[in-house]
């Protein structure tokens, strides 16, 4: 696919649209512009960029009345809504979902150990509604829209990205009237909360971080330190941005991340990160093994009658028609899955009682929580189908559908690892932001067989965080893998008590998902694999 580049500097969304002609806006704009065009080679200030956005924040409260864009999900977090590292503000987070730090025995056993890399696989950030045009776009009975003064106000910004451009489309939910939001669009809360996470980030592993990576200096990032990937939706594309700008202290720039390195736009192509999207070998056997898994759910009369069961209570509480077919099950409650968490976590008053707790929060452990773990054991199915059937016939599945992904987060660590053993220094970038969405996170959570983690649908700005260490010099040198998920130490090798995973280990649990080249053409035609890791 071709990108057109788009002008640089541009509008930030920080600034309404209809507040621009303002006094205040001009000071926005002037800060923005000077931000913008200094080079991060030269002498622009860090500061200025964040300090527009603050003022731009303060003029949409002023005119609006409003709390300045933020959202519910600022008011009241909820784990449902949000990831709590976020909210919390805290790179780590208790089961609870409350801010904590590393405890003594994870200090001490990573005592001596130095982080190397980072891969930050996350979910985008708050967004509007999915078209669903099964429900004919329809909630609920009386359902608010963005046509709605609170959510207008969360849209009503200069919507293109740094990459592509984007007009405004009427929002079905709002018919006859054309609303303000876009489907899928991100919402000036999802921004916030998009650079508080680089924030979070940065306090981690920036200079003064607790574990701190070279080139994520006080000054800014080093160009070629940090790589970003980006579905190729607005969504994704603005969090991309803010989550970039709260780690490094400004926007990214064309130059370091053109739209063709950056973007996935569904077409296999070399030096774009298609790999993040599943189904890449494609093929007779792999569409054969998916047709295989849907009959087979199909014909469970268990999971048919669970499911007709929770539909109908669903359209009960939603005022709307049982759908006739069990095929149609999965994608109605799914539709009305996105509709309360959109109307909840944004602030929209109008979700029905029966999928709130007495806190007016979506009911997670009432009919809500089961459409949740049902639409998400839908996404998983046939991982968890052929998992039943066999480990071998499971491997197999998950290898064609998704397994190459964990060819390359091998290989870019095994990079590292190579390296480091023959030079003594590390090589290439040392972040990797990757914004892509739920129904990515989930099948990577259930290959690494985190499957609690992977029966709940992960929420806005969700991260599977991936982190390579060392200690020692040269061949001597060793290597360990921690991973986090929002905020939580995750053990997925075998036997793993503590935080680290050697290294060895690590790479034998993502090597088995690695498709065979004579399965993949697709995958290892368009992929350079840069290390000594062999698939």
């Amino acid at each position: 696919m071709h990108y057109e580049r788009l002008d640089s500097p541009r509008p930030r969304p920080w600034v309404r649209r209809s507040t621009q002609s303002c006094a205040l806006c001009a000071l926005v704009a002037l800060l923005v512009c000077i931000a913008q065009f200094c080079s991060p080679h030269g002498v622009k200030p860090p500061s200025l960029l964040p300090l527009a956005r603050e003022v731009g924040a303060a003029a949409i409260s002023t005119r609006s009345g409003g709390d300045g864009g933020n959202g519910s999900t600022a008011d009241r977090p909820s784990a449902v809504c949000l990831n709590p590292v976020v909210s919390a503000a805290s790179f780590r987070i208790n089961k609870a979902g409350e801010a904590t730090v590393a405890d003594a025995t994870e200090e001490t056993e990573l005592s001596g150990w130095h982080l190397v890399q980072v891969t930050d696989m996350q979910r985008h950030g708050d967004r509007w509604l999915y078209r669903h045009d099964n429900i004919g776009n329809v909630c609920w009975p009386g359902q608010l829209n963005s046509s709605d003064d609170q959510i207008a106000a969360q849209c009503d910004y200069e919507r293109s990205s740094m990459w592509q451009h984007f007009n405004h489309q009427a929002d079905p939910y709002a018919a006859p009237l054309a609303g303000e939001c876009d489907a899928r669009q991100i919402t000036l809360g999802g921004l916030r909360h998009s650079q508080t996470l680089g924030k979070v980030l940065s306090k981690e592993y920036g200079t003064h971080g607790r574990h701190p990576l070279r080139g994520l200096n006080k000054d800014g990032c080093v160009p070629g330190y940090v790589s970003l990937a980006s579905d190729a939706v607005q969504k994704n594309e603005w969090t991309a941005e803010e989550v970039f700008t709260g780690l490094c202290g400004w926007a990214p720039d064309l130059d370091d991340f053109p739209a063709a390195s950056v973007l996935v736009d569904g077409r296999p192509s070399d030096g774009a990160p298609f790999w993040l999207q599943p189904g890449v070998c494609g093929g007779r056997e792999l569409a054969a093994l998916s047709a295989e898994a849907v009959a087979a759910q199909q014909s469970m009369t268990a999971w048919a009658d669970e499911a007709r069961d929770l539909a109908g209570k669903v359209a009960a509480l939603t005022g709307q028609l049982v759908p006739k077919e069990v095929a149609e099950y999965r994608p109605f409650l799914s539709s009305i899955i996105d509709c309360a968490v959109c109307h909840a976590c944004l602030g929209l008053d109008d979700v029905p009682r029966g999928l709130l707790n007495a806190d007016g929060s979506l009911d997670h452990s009432g009919v809500f929580g089961r459409m949740d773990r049902m639409e998400t054991a839908g996404v998983l199915w046939p991982y968890k189908y052929f998992k039943s059937r066999n480990e071998s016939a499971f491997r197999r599945y998950a290898q064609l559908e998704y397994g190459y992904y964990f060819v390359v987060l091998v290989d870019r660590m095994q990079t590292v690892v190579d390296s480091i053993k023959r030079t003594g220094h590390a090589t290439g970038p040392v972040i990797f932001i990757q914004v892509m969405s739920d129904t990515n996170l989930s099948p990577q959570l259930f290959m690494l067989g985190l499957e609690e983690e992977a029966a709940v649908r992960p929420q806005w700005l969700a991260t599977l965080i991936t982190e390579l260490w060392t200690r020692g010099e040269g061949p001597n040198a060793e290597f360990a893998v921690r991973i986090l998920y929002n905020g939580r130490i995750m053990r997925p090798c075998p036997g793993q008590r503590g935080a680290l995973c050697p290294w060895v280990a690590f790479r034998a649990l993502l090597a088995r998902y690695a498709p065979r080249q004579t399965d993949c053409p697709a995958f290892y035609d368009n992929y350079n694999l840069t290390s000594s890791f062999m698939p």
